[in-house]
């Protein structure tokens, strides 16, 4: 292996051979593994016998391997130089004796090497010793040799995360990585981050499903999604013929929720291996479950069997493993909190639409949470000013990403069409991105991982524009790569986003909708895009269903507000549900509403924003109504307001203009039944008239029968009520209200309904800035 920050290099000798393992990468902990670490070793040699010594790791930044060749006691040394090499798998020499005397030869070599990469020792050297022994005055007779081989063990795994492939082996060494250096090859490079801080092998935790501890076999392995180790043992053979196993390779896993298993049986590895004389070559299985979320790592050791050895007998090679803690979560469960349990993963991302299958819940944006008049879907970050205004319909997103991935990867955001993210709730964009996109369909958000690693945000806003089941993705992606191209990802996480119409329910207890349903299938009343809902999605399935109210009104350039006719939307209730399908004649049904008045934002006590006409419609101050088929209509009004207003002279505003609200001293209320209110600077003939009986609440609009006096209006309901209404269905085209409001019910009669502009609907009333505060609604067939 070769490796950025040190180099390492495993030992052993044995029966008149010196046998080294030479390995390089290493992470910064490595050499306090196996104890000290050293670059110069000394092999004392033996006549026709072999020694074993080797190298531990190498500290960082080693340069220079030494290995003293010494002769034992009164022994002398000679070295074959023809036979006696250490080549690189270039053919280069790499090491050179640079020192050869009767009692000692030494030879020197590259240790690591940044500047010249090429004469680093790497794991796939092949080195030879080879000389004889003699003693001074010992004859012309056999003189003992000795030979000396440093082999080439080596564990590889996919370092760079550059395979494609199922199981994601190694990159052959000889396979062309186009790096800086034209001698590189990219098996090398994997070698020189495997085992390194910040680098290693980055896998997913389960890589096979389930929990705790790793089971002894897996069935089917072929089929199962793992890693790849290779393994190779090479000794480069010259002692004694035929001695049959050299030795044995034994490999420790480090860290939980991971293992290592035999590819051809799915048998764990538990048990050493024995080494024959030709050397070995084998590829395993790195499978992980759940419990992998630390980073450790996989040693495997070679030691040679103890008739061969003579001294320090081990060699070692490292590779780290680090999870990819790569984990995109949401509140799946509906519970409230984004709190990354086991149970909000396990519905994260389910292919289903059944109960606890459809992710994270959330409204459609369309109601008017920063309360300026405009639907939440429409605004920008400029809109939200005030502090105490944000966005409650959101869904949070939390995201995390590997710890300290190699540079080069790239972290990719994506999300469905119909979905926008946000830095926050006040929608500030997404900005820290190579290519910015805007939250459309399509666009990814990128950060790429440097040197320092990714800054990438932990925590972003969601928001539904479109109803439907949607998606965001969390992907990390391989240097170069595209997170559209799915052979690039190293590691996924999806979350699902379900988009419901906004409902506010049916809270009659004798009517059953399922909180568990989506929005689209209960009873209740759907919001009309622009009104105000207290809660989100989420308090509502968990019981706070909180309070709606009608639309706030819209602020225009110069400061003024007005309203629109064209924003003037009605909520609506499908009664005929309650009825069997259909609501058919001589068929009841009770409606209760409770509400209070909401004064507007930035509107004073008594003033209140109309429609588009207000010299032809009710309306100037709170107001709203029980429609019945879009027909018939049962009244809501601010009536203690405009009883103020008209005593105290108050300002109030009409489209943007401010008004004088006052009786008319020429205009007697009494006399005429109407209410005037005059435009301030206007001619004489601007004011606007309102019969009395548009402005009490809890009878039929414009219902000829109610009384027109100024007294009628002083005795009228006021402040927040609760509204109990029976609509009769009569045979001939005509309702009977029966209304119940501060405690007195009366009837009316013979309403006329004609054909029906909306079979079967309820609606609730609003004006762009009507606010009226609805905290109950009650629907059902007695």
């Amino acid at each position: 292996m070769i490796g950025h920050q040190r180099g390492k290099i495993g030992r052993a000798f044995g029966m008149g051979t010196l046998v080294g393992i030479l390995l390089f990468g290493g992470s910064s902990t490595a050499a306090a593994v196996d104890g000290t670490a050293s670059s110069t070793i000394s092999a004392t040699l033996k006549p026709d016998e072999n020694v074993g010594v080797g190298f531990d790791w190498l500290p960082r930044n080693t340069k220079v391997v030494t290995i003293h060749l010494n002769p034992p006691g009164d022994w002398r040394i000679v070295t074959n130089e023809t036979s006696s090499r250490v080549v690189d798998q270039s053919g280069d020499t790499i090491w050179e004796r640079t020192h050869a005397s009767p009692t000692q030869h030494t030879w020197k070599g590259c240790g690591f090497s940044k500047e010249d990469p090429k004469r680093v020792i790497n794991a796939r050297t092949y080195a030879r010793f080879e000389g004889l022994l003699y003693r001074d005055g010992g004859g012309e007779g056999q003189k003992p040799s000795f030979k000396a081989s440093i082999a080439d063990v080596d564990i590889d795994v996919d370092s760079l995360g550059l395979h494609t492939s199922e199981h994601w082996p190694p990159l052959a060494t000889t396979h062309a990585c186009g790096g800086e250096d034209p001698g590189c090859r990219c098996g090398d490079y994997e070698d020189y981050i495997e085992d390194t801080d910040g680098g290693g092998l980055y896998l997913p935790a389960s890589l096979i499903s389930g929990t705790g501890a790793m089971p002894a076999t897996v069935n089917n392995i072929a089929n199962t999604s793992y890693k790849i180790l290779r393994v190779d043992v090479k000794p480069s053979w010259a002692g004694a013929p035929n001695p049959g196993t050299i030795g044995q390779l034994t490999f420790v896993v480090s860290g939980d929720g991971v293992a290592l298993y035999e590819i051809s049986t799915g048998n764990k590895v538990t048990s050493p291996v024995s080494i024959p004389e030709g050397g070995f070559s084998e590829e395993y299985a790195i499978l992980t479950n759940d419990d992998f979320d630390a980073a450790g790592s996989i040693k495997a050791t070679f030691k040679w069997n103890s008739d061969l050895a003579g001294g320090p007998d081990t060699a070692v090679d490292y590779v780290r493993l680090a999870p990819i803690v790569f984990d995109l979560d949401t509140d799946s469960d509906n519970t409230g909190p984004v709190d990354r349990t086991p149970e909000e993963d396990a519905l994260e991302d389910v292919d289903g639409n059944g109960v606890g299958q459809v992710g994270k819940r959330i409204f459609v944006n369309m109601d008017d949470d920063n309360k300026n008049g405009v639907v939440d879907a429409n605004d920008e970050k400029k809109a939200y000013t005030d502090a105490d205004l944000r966005d409650k319909d959101f869904a949070k997103i939390v995201l995390e990403g590997p710890g300290s991935p190699p540079a080069g990867y790239s972290l990719w955001l994506g999300a469905d069409s119909g979905l926008k993210i946000w830095y926050d709730r006040r929608k500030t964009p997404l900005s820290a991105c190579p290519k910015p996109p805007d939250g459309t369909s399509g666009s990814w958000y990128i950060w790429d991982v440097g040197s320092s690693g990714a800054n990438h945000p932990h925590a972003l806003f969601v928001e539904g524009v479109e109803i439907g089941e949607k998606e965001v993705f969390w992907r990390f992606v391989k240097p170069g790569g595209s997170a559209n191209n799915p052979a690039d990802v190293v590691a996924r996480d999806t979350v699902e986003i379900n988009v419901e119409k906004m409902v506010w329910p049916n809270q009659d207890p004798a009517v059953n909708w399922d909180k568990n349903e989506s929005t689209n299938e209960w009873n209740g009343l759907e919001l009309a895009d622009g009104w105000f809902m207290s809660g989100s999605l989420c308090d509502i399935i968990n019981g706070a269903i909180g309070f709606i109210r009608t639309e706030y009104p819209k602020k225009i350039a110069d400061g003024k507000w007005q309203g629109a006719a064209e924003h003037a939307s009605d909520a609506k209730l499908d009664l005929a549900k309650l009825c069997g399908g259909t609501w058919e004649d001589n068929v009841t049904v009770r409606i209760e509403v409770v509400f209070s008045y909401e004064q507007s934002p930035n509107i004073s006590v008594g003033q209140y924003v109309d429609t588009t006409h207000p010299f032809n419609k009710e309306g100037f101050f709170h107001n709203s109504g029980v429609k019945i088929e879009n027909l018939s209509e049962i009244q809501i009004y601010d009536t203690a307001s405009l009883l103020d207003a008209i005593d105290n002279g108050h300002q109030g505003m009409i489209e943007g203009s401010s008004v004088t609200i006052s009786d008319d001293p020429n205009h007697d209320i009494d006399q005429t039944g109407t209410v005037l209110l005059r435009h301030t600077g206007s001619g004489p003939n601007d004011w606007v008239a309102e019969k009395v009986s548009a402005l009490i609440s809890g009878i039929p609009y414009e219902w000829p029968g109610c009384t027109n006096k100024l007294a009628d209006l002083r005795a009228a309901p006021k402040g927040g009520q609760a509204m109990t209404i029976l609509v009769f269905r009569e045979p001939d085209d005509e309702y009977t209200f029966t209304v119940t409001i501060d405690g007195q019910q009366k009837t009316y009669t013979n309403i006329k309904r004609g054909a029906a502009i909306d079979p079967g609907m309820l609606y609730l009333q609003s004006h762009w800035g009507s606010g009226v505060k609805f905290t109950t609604l009650k629907v059902r067939k007695p």
